[in-house]
């Protein structure tokens, strides 16, 4: 019913978050592929120990080296062979059977079902619940967190992430031509994501350059898309943005605001309300951005 694609990089010993999860799994409904992502000496041990106390039908570990999340994803989409495809994070603790549960008698029309999810700050500890407002595309620009959708395989079967660190994950749910497509909303919890963890990519400084590739690749989309699957990008763009704002030193804002304007302000199609919308959405981003 279920392939779950997990890229797997430094777990520093710390397997107990994949492992608990992974050997909960009815190994008749849900393929797990671990794609190892090889990049120290104390991981794979730790994942073959895991691997061996699994049933062998069920799950495929490939290692290899890819060096980033995006490639890696690719060679796990590659070989996903279910109905549905989800891809989860092994440093975070989705609830599989409220995934497999959503699935069971969907709508043939149905393409992503969306479920909602929990936020642990590792940093300042707490936790903090999000939910998905029914179609909401704005909601999806606020908390686009790939792990909490589950996907119709033929809808990403041919796509492929781009091969970096930041950002891939929203440049391939503009691929997806996610505004557009016909998506189910539950109020069931999908996932518990993990802020501020050791070696989480968000938080490497040398990562941040990512963003430069993503902010290019989505203005390409920009005159290959139209309606709302355009307003997605360019409202990821703005999000994608603000993050490198926030990133950056000052020395580089005047070279980010010049290329911000020519990419994003230079050819808008859209009524002159829309864009004071988009600016009220770009402030909510920003503010999300600074509190967390």
């Amino acid at each position: 019913m279920l392939s779950v694609v997990v890229p797997i990089g430094k777990l520093d010993g710390n397997i107990d978050k994949l492992s608990n999860w992974i050997e909960k799994v009815d190994p008749n409904l849900v393929e797990i592929i671990l794609i190892h992502d090889l990049q120290d000496e104390t991981t794979a041990p730790a994942l073959d120990t895991m691997r061996a106390n699994l049933p062998t039908h069920n799950t495929i570990m490939v290692k290899g080296k890819w060096g980033n999340p995006g490639a890696a994803r690719n060679a796990g989409l590659a070989i996903a062979t279910q109905e549905w495809i989800a891809f989860w994070d092994a440093d975070d603790t989705p609830d599989f059977e409220n995934a497999i549960n959503s699935l069971k008698n969907q709508d043939a029309k149905t393409e992503i079902v969306i479920g909602q999810f929990v936020v642990i700050d590792m940093f300042h500890g707490g936790a903090s619940s999000r939910q998905s407002k029914t179609a909401c595309l704005y909601d999806l620009i606020l908390n686009p967190g790939m792990w909490r959708m589950i996907f119709r395989r033929e809808v990403v079967s041919n796509l492929r992430f781009l091969p970096i660190s930041m950002a891939e994950d929203q440049l391939f749910l503009v691929s997806t031509k996610l505004a557009t497509r016909n998506i189910v909303y539950l109020p069931r919890l999908f996932y518990t994501y993990y802020q501020g963890q050791i070696n989480q990519l968000t938080q490497d400084p040398s990562k941040i350059l990512d963003l430069h590739i993503s902010l290019a690749v989505l203005s390409k989309f920009f005159s290959s898309s139209e309606g709302l699957d355009l307003r997605f990008a360019r409202l990821l763009y703005l999000r994608q943005f603000s993050t490198l704002l926030k990133r950056s030193s000052f020395k580089s804002l005047g070279v980010m605001s010049t290329k911000f304007l020519k990419e994003y302000l230079g050819d808008f199609p859209f009524k002159p309300w829309l864009k004071f919308l988009d600016v009220f959405v770009f402030m909510r981003i920003l503010l999300k951005a600074r509190f967390q």
